[in-house]
């Protein structure tokens, strides 16, 4: 587990490679990112908004972090920063 966070609120830049190799499969990848965010539930609404089906988890009222799942299978963990 790796976890992300922005160097004095700067951002972070993060390129995950897919290959079209179909020997692989990217359905369930046990791999789990951890994100600090300044707004847990905007950036959840805002994937939401493309692709509900992105969300795992949103987080509930008062809550801290939320779940969401990429296209190639990755789980990112969001956190309040």
């Amino acid at each position: 587990e790796k976890e992300l966070a922005p160097h004095n609120k700067r951002g972070v830049s993060l390129v995950l490679m897919n290959y079209e190799d179909t020997r692989v499969s990217y359905a369930n990848v046990p791999v789990r990112l951890v994100l600090a965010v300044d707004d847990v539930a905007a950036l959840t609404t805002s994937v939401a908004a493309r692709d509900a089906g992105q969300v795992v988890s949103a987080p509930a009222a008062g809550d801290h972090s939320g779940m969401l799942r990429d296209h190639d299978g990755y789980l990112i963990e969001l956190q309040a920063s």
